[in-house]
């Protein structure tokens, strides 16, 4: 187990390609925090396993103060810390048409197609979902 910071700072930087030191990583809880400088917090349980495996990523998007971001808003009350309000992704499909970039979603009340034989308009195909809808 890795428990001093000059080893773990020559490893990191060593891993990354990066210049992190002693001001980058913060203890808390019994976790090690390393900010990686590019909204990427990486997670170790301390100390520090052997094969220096990370047990998470945080994702600093708010671009708060690294200690800061710890401190308000990561919920250690798990079996790993986990950002209190995570940020909502939803992907949609879009297609390109004429040059404009359209959102491609099924619409309520509508049927559509999701599976049908190779020459089918269907979901399964990579067809639109306008494209599989069943008229």
């Amino acid at each position: 187990m890795i428990k001093n910071y000059d080893e773990i700072i020559y490893n990191i930087n060593f891993n990354h390609q990066i210049n992190i030191t002693k001001k980058d990583l913060y203890l808390k809880n019994g976790w090690l925090f390393v900010d990686l400088k590019d909204s990427t917090i990486e997670v170790f349980k301390y100390p520090v396993n052997d094969y220096f495996e990370p047990y998470t990523h945080l994702w600093n998007i708010k671009k708060k103060p690294f200690k800061d971001f710890i401190n308000n808003e990561v919920d250690f009350s798990g079996e790993y810390p986990k950002e209190k309000n995570p940020p909502k992704i939803q992907f949609y499909k879009t297609t390109v048409a004429s040059g404009v970039i359209k959102k491609d979603k099924p619409e309520e009340g509508k049927t559509y197609a999701l599976t049908g034989t190779k020459d089918d308009k269907c979901i399964a195909n990579g067809y639109s979902w306008s494209d599989s809808e069943i008229k």
